[in-house]
């Protein structure tokens, strides 16, 4: 699902990503990103200088945060058990092939 969205006050584009009808991520792409890092470091404590470092905001959350070229930044919630379950079903019955 994917929609425009606003949080802590900062517009911008809400991307969910459900795996057997549970949240399994959300990104948010943020139409202000600086001012939108500054809050969600206020509220959440500070967050990691580099972008793509996971910080755990709970025991079942991670967030972690990725520039693109264009300097869009794209901030990423993973909720931990669903997405383990998704990785744990993908390497089960995922065929790897081997050249012959």
């Amino acid at each position: 699902m994917k929609g425009p969205f606003s949080d802590l006050g900062v517009s911008g584009q809400l991307e969910l990503t459900f795996y057997n009808d549970r949240l399994m991520d959300a990104q948010f792409t943020p139409s202000e990103s600086e001012r939108y890092f500054r809050l969600l470091s206020k509220r959440l404590g500070k967050l990691p200088e580099t972008p793509g470092q996971p910080q755990r905001i709970s025991a079942e959350v991670s967030l972690s945060y990725y520039r693109d070229a264009n300097g869009n930044v794209r901030f990423y919630w993973d909720f931990l058990p669903v997405s383990k379950e998704w990785k744990d079903w993908v390497a089960k019955y995922s065929l790897v092939f081997s050249p012959s």
